[in-house]
């Protein structure tokens, strides 16, 4: 592989018709870059794509009224003041019904 260090310090041999000066070495592989770079965005997006549409198939969504009663999860225990001897893992997760 040709990096540009080594066409900076490599001997100079002018009979070669494709040698690149550095210039057009770095212009080229910043093309090559950008192009490669956008191949790979637009890789993720469609990727991103199928998966949001695999689990909008398996989704569901319901819609709450005022008045509803609903359960609440909650993901952080709250702190007790008193050290309890019941492990945070038995204490309940969720509270409710409550009215929306």
């Amino acid at each position: 592989m040709t990096l540009p260090l080594h066409l900076l310090y490599q001997p100079g041999d002018t009979n070669l018709v494709t040698a690149y000066t550095h210039h057009q070495y770095l212009e080229e592989l910043h093309q090559h870059l950008r192009m490669t770079f956008a191949f790979a965005q637009q890789q993720l997006q469609e990727s991103a794509e199928g998966r949001k549409a695999y689990y909008d198939q398996k989704a569901s969504h319901h819609e709450l009224n005022v008045g509803d009663r609903v359960w609440y999860y909650s993901f952080a225990q709250p702190r007790q003041n008193a050290p309890s001897r019941l492990s945070k893992k038995f204490l309940p997760r969720w509270t409710g019904p409550h009215e929306k």
